[in-house]
């Protein structure tokens, strides 16, 4: 295990209670490899705000984007972090399936209120390129709209948004474009 800041051990023991909590309720067990752990603790240090994220190459400014295999833990490393909002003062993470947002979005009267409501707050998008296509009197992938206002949001305002998804930077190029997979860079971790 890599050496690690008393607040980001207290913090990181705290996750892992309230993820054996959270975890435990599904009937299931946590599984920490030295692989895994070392991940998290990352993710951890830029929760508890500590310097070695930044000394690790992390930037405090920009959000989080979890790329793993299914069943890896990603969406529930979030919704733990969710957790922490009852627990600890932080900044509170909106979390959303992309699923839920298209589906809110073909539901909608007014499409482009959609687009401005998750254009703004921070949000974590989970399960990005498991979404389906909008329908706006034709297909649309709204979350190319809305990642534009993000990134314009994050440039001007100092935006975050999180991210769970199983694409790689690449194959966020090929489904979303190229100028969002560059603008990705910009924004995420």
């Amino acid at each position: 295990m890599m050496r690690i800041e008393n607040n980001v051990q207290d913090v990181f023991n705290t996750f892992l209670s309230l993820g054996e909590k959270r975890i435990s309720r599904s009937g299931k067990k946590m599984i920490m490899n030295e692989l895994y752990e070392n991940e998290l603790i990352k993710i951890i240090e830029f929760v508890a705000n500590s310097k070695n994220y930044t000394i690790r190459g992390g930037d405090k400014n920009k959000g989080i984007l979890l790329k793993g295999n299914v069943g890896s833990g990603k969406t529930t490393i979030f919704k733990i972090l969710e957790d922490f909002d009852v627990t600890r003062k932080m900044e509170t993470i909106k979390f959303v399936p992309v699923s839920f947002v298209v589906g809110r979005y073909n539901s909608s009267k007014n499409k482009e209120s959609v687009i401005d409501y998750y254009s703004k707050d921070i949000y974590c998008f989970d399960d990005l390129g498991k979404e389906p296509v909008g329908s706006n009197y034709g297909k649309e992938d709204i979350f190319i709209r809305i990642f534009e206002n993000r990134y314009r949001n994050f440039r001007e305002y100092d935006l975050k948004t999180y991210i769970t998804t199983n694409l790689t930077l690449q194959e966020i190029g090929k489904r979303y474009g190229s100028h969002i997979e560059d603008r990705f860079y910009e924004m995420f971790n």
